[in-house]
């Protein structure tokens, strides 16, 4: 099988900047264009309908920037979550040993 046709058998887990970036992007269109069909339901025209709507959803690109960097920083605390705590628990092997023989255990 050559290796331009070899289908990925895992996937990375999380989501890439560029991902987050056309998931935002999709979602936003999604919402304007279904706006902006309702407002042609409701008798305006095309380009009076893409306007309300505009004005209706305000700052798109302030609105694109702070979902974008939400959906960033989800991504990023759950790829922490992921890797586990980053903190290991130094033991003293005395301490071990004093565990052991209040376990119960007898020798």
């Amino acid at each position: 099988m050559a290796m331009s046709t070899r289908r990925r058998l895992f996937k990375f887990p999380g989501r890439s900047g560029a991902t987050i970036a056309r998931d935002v992007d999709d979602e936003l269109s999604f919402h304007f264009d279904m706006r902006v069909a309702e407002l042609k339901s409701g008798g305006l025209s095309d380009d009076a309908a893409q306007q309300q709507a505009r004005t209706e959803f305000g700052d798109l690109e302030f609105t694109r920037r702070y979902c974008r960097n939400q959906d960033e920083s989800a991504a990023r605390n759950d790829r922490r979550a992921d890797r586990g705590p980053r903190t290991t628990r130094r033991v003293d092997v005395g301490q071990l040993g004093d565990a052991r023989e209040g376990s119960g255990r007898r020798s």
